[in-house]
């Protein structure tokens, strides 16, 4: 016998608040809502459907990484990196070699991480042509999207 599928109001996730601007909420996220997030966002984006490649670096606790990522990636077909946490706040030009290696067409941060993705490279002392033989070309990169909180 064949199982139903969800249907459109049936809950797919539980979205975690940071309680950030009071106490933290648990919400219920349905199928209808993520696919009209996921859809809104390719739109505004001009995003191209299996032409792409994402990377994340932030654990999925955080809405970003499972709602603009994870599921938009598997949803349109896009090729998905993930790199571990730990290793780009101890390395944050690990994040930065890393869009170039894989080609990566956009990815994220909160703001530290280009805080500390700055200060690294100003740290190396590298000027423009240093930098860009040091990381790789970037020229692959369209979206660099600032959102969300410090991870600690």
């Amino acid at each position: 016998e064949e199982l139903p599928g969800p249907t459109s109001s049936d809950v797919l996730f539980y979205q975690l608040t940071s309680g950030s601007t009071g106490v933290p909420k648990v919400i219920p996220e349905t199928h209808a809502a993520v696919i009209h997030h996921i859809r809104s966002t390719a739109q505004g984006c001009a995003a191209l459907p299996g032409e792409e490649t994402s990377l994340n670096w932030l654990p999925f606790d955080h809405v970003v990484p499972i709602l603009t990522y994870h599921f938009a990636d598997a949803y349109l077909g896009r090729a998905a990196v993930q790199l571990p946490t730990d290793e780009v706040i101890a390395d944050p030009l690990a994040w930065l070699r890393s869009l170039a290696a894989h080609r990566v067409t956009h990815s994220w941060s909160p703001n530290f991480g280009f805080k500390l993705a700055a200060s690294a490279l100003r740290e190396g002392g590298l000027d423009a042509t240093a930098a860009r033989e040091s990381l790789g070309d970037l020229s692959c990169v369209r979206r660099l999207m600032n959102a969300g909180e410090q991870v600690t």
